[in-house]
């Protein structure tokens, strides 16, 4: 699947090209990824084309976090620029006619074909969601609390607050010194910096600086790689 995107790259606007791509997809073995907009949620599909819709399997133990009318970003392999295929739930009704098909892992979507559409792809990093890890956690320096995270990267992650009285620890835009990355109860990594970018209510998006040890950024991708892997194997 390596060189098919670049027959449609030229027209990546085009809704024929979002055809093209999904019909390339249908019925292939290799699974996506997919994020939820608005959401933190992401999870490994596998694409069918069926009576004029688009089918994506889904994860029943997250079944809450889609909604109908919701968009999704399905991230294309070998995509240069990297390039999502954004398509809208047209049915999340889980155990509705919108069902195509349940087990006890998976739950199959119905999802819009017209609107279907190539975009740039919003981050530059590649982002694995950890919101269902209890123990995956960056620690402030100076005992400002411990922080679950929604979704990691090599240089960045997203941390759920408890509420908006906790943003006073993370004024935005500024450096931030030291710091733990919590992977899992025996894996601890020093941050060497992390400078908020981003605050809503409920979380802070972050980038992140380990401390160039020779170990560290080395744990951490493993650590990204295996999330990946464990994501992409129960599609």
């Amino acid at each position: 699947m390596s060189g098919w995107f670049d027959r449609f790259r030229s027209s990546a606007e085009d809704p024929a090209a979002a055809l093209a791509v999904l019909t390339e997809l249908n019925g292939s073995q290799q699974p996506l990824r997919v994020a939820i907009e608005g959401s933190y949620h992401t999870f490994a599909t596998r694409v069918r084309l069926r009576s004029g819709a688009v089918t994506l399997t889904y994860p029943a133990n997250i079944a809450s976090a889609v909604h109908e009318q919701d968009w999704l970003r399905l991230q294309l392999p070998h995509a240069e620029p990297p390039q999502d295929l954004r398509l809208q739930v047209s049915s999340a009704r889980h155990g509705g006619s919108g069902v195509l098909a349940t087990d006890i892992e998976h739950i199959v979507l119905l999802c819009h074909l017209s609107g279907a559409a190539l975009v740039a792809r919003q981050r530059k990093e590649e982002r694995i969601g950890t919101g269902h890890y209890k123990d995956v956690a960056f620690q402030l320096h100076g005992g400002e609390g411990t922080y679950r995270l929604l979704d990691i990267s090599q240089h960045g992650a997203k941390a759920r607050l408890p509420d908006e009285s906790a943003h006073k620890f993370f004024p935005v835009g500024r450096k931030l010194e030291h710091g733990l990355l919590h992977l899992g109860n025996r894996v601890q990594l020093p941050v060497r910096y992390s400078i908020p970018r981003h605050l809503v209510p409920d979380a802070v998006g972050m980038e992140l600086l380990l401390h160039e040890d020779g170990r560290s950024p080395a744990v951490l991708d493993a650590f990204i790689t295996a999330l990946r892997r464990r994501e992409l194997a129960v599609a």
